[in-house]
């Protein structure tokens, strides 16, 4: 299990058992939601937000448009409420605070925030955990505050 300690104030033990409401079997990782808007969407991607957020929101600011407008564009745009009865959402990454590993699918799969920019260094440990055939779910029933 990971945790960010220093923004997490409230973990419901009853929320965290919905993880296991599905069988192990079907997961390698199951990453938390929020109470209001999905807020992590640095360690996101999908079909969707296949790219850095952050990244995309600061570089725009080289092609003289606001910081305010980068982070409209790429970042605010993604960060919606998931209701508690929306089912899994499946991803490549996914942090949201929160998130259980399998073990057998984080072998030879490390933290890293480096490549050739800084990065968020849950992207790059879960797409191992992918290439690892474990898949990753956003499971909006485990809500973090």
């Amino acid at each position: 299990m990971a945790i960010d300690l220093d923004i997490n104030t409230r973990l419901d033990e009853a929320q965290f058992l919905t993880n296991f409401d599905y069988s192990i079997d079907e997961w390698g990782a199951m990453t938390a939601s929020q109470f209001g808007g999905y807020y992590d969407i640095w360690a996101l991607r999908d079909k969707v937000v296949n790219y850095d957020c952050w990244y995309r929101a600061t570089n725009i600011i080289i092609r003289l448009i606001t910081l305010n407008r980068g982070v409209d564009t790429y970042i605010s745009v993604h960060q919606k409420s998931i209701p508690l009865d929306h089912p899994l959402i499946p991803v490549d990454s996914a942090f949201g605070g929160t998130a259980i590993y399998q073990i057998k699918y984080i072998n030879g799969c490390s933290y890293s925030g480096y490549q050739s920019h800084q990065i968020c260094e849950h992207v790059p440990f879960n797409l191992c955990v992918t290439r690892n055939k474990g898949q990753i779910f956003i499971n909006p029933k485990f809500q973090v505050d």
